[in-house]
Protein backbone atom coordinates (compact mmCIF):
# COMPACT_ATOMS: atom_id res chain seq x y z
CA UNK A 1 0.00 0.00 0.00
CA UNK A 2 1.45 3.33 -1.06
CA UNK A 3 0.26 6.16 1.21
CA UNK A 4 0.64 9.83 0.40
CA UNK A 5 2.55 12.16 2.71
CA UNK A 6 -0.56 13.89 4.12
CA UNK A 7 -2.09 10.50 4.91
CA UNK A 8 1.08 9.37 6.68
CA UNK A 9 1.19 12.58 8.71
CA UNK A 10 -2.44 12.18 9.72
CA UNK A 11 -1.92 8.57 10.80
CA UNK A 12 1.20 9.50 12.76
CA UNK A 13 -0.63 12.35 14.51
CA UNK A 14 -3.57 10.12 15.44
CA UNK A 15 -1.26 7.42 16.83
CA UNK A 16 0.73 9.97 18.85
CA UNK A 17 -2.46 11.48 20.27
CA UNK A 18 -3.84 8.09 21.26
CA UNK A 19 -0.57 7.14 22.97
CA UNK A 20 -0.42 10.45 24.83
CA UNK A 21 -3.99 10.05 26.08
CA UNK A 22 -3.37 6.43 27.04
CA UNK A 23 -0.37 7.47 29.12
CA UNK A 24 -2.45 10.09 30.96
CA UNK A 25 -5.62 8.03 31.27
CA UNK A 26 -5.08 6.81 34.87
CA UNK A 27 -4.61 10.41 36.02
CA UNK A 28 -7.72 11.55 34.15
CA UNK A 29 -9.81 8.71 35.62
CA UNK A 30 -8.65 9.53 39.16
CA UNK A 31 -9.28 13.26 38.67
CA UNK A 32 -12.83 12.70 37.40
CA UNK A 33 -13.60 10.15 40.10
CA UNK A 34 -14.72 7.27 37.89
CA UNK A 35 -14.49 3.88 39.64
CA UNK A 36 -11.60 1.79 38.29
CA UNK A 37 -13.86 -1.13 37.34
CA UNK A 38 -16.16 1.08 35.27
CA UNK A 39 -13.15 2.60 33.54
CA UNK A 40 -11.77 -0.84 32.67
CA UNK A 41 -15.09 -1.98 31.22
CA UNK A 42 -15.34 1.20 29.17
CA UNK A 43 -11.81 0.81 27.86
CA UNK A 44 -12.48 -2.80 26.92
CA UNK A 45 -15.59 -1.76 24.97
CA UNK A 46 -13.64 0.94 23.17
CA UNK A 47 -10.88 -1.53 22.31
CA UNK A 48 -13.42 -3.98 20.85
CA UNK A 49 -15.09 -1.23 18.85
CA UNK A 50 -11.77 -0.04 17.42
CA UNK A 51 -10.77 -3.59 16.53
CA UNK A 52 -14.10 -4.16 14.77
CA UNK A 53 -13.78 -0.91 12.86
CA UNK A 54 -10.22 -1.72 11.83
CA UNK A 55 -11.25 -5.14 10.54
CA UNK A 56 -14.17 -3.65 8.63
CA UNK A 57 -11.98 -1.00 7.02
CA UNK A 58 -9.40 -3.65 6.15
CA UNK A 59 -12.05 -5.74 4.39
CA UNK A 60 -13.33 -2.73 2.47
CA UNK A 61 -9.82 -1.79 1.35
CA UNK A 62 -8.95 -5.38 0.31
CA UNK A 63 -12.01 -6.92 -1.40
Amino acid sequence: MNLSQPTRRTIRTVVQTVLALAARLPLIIDAVGIPQTAARVGLALVAFAVAGLALTLWQLANP
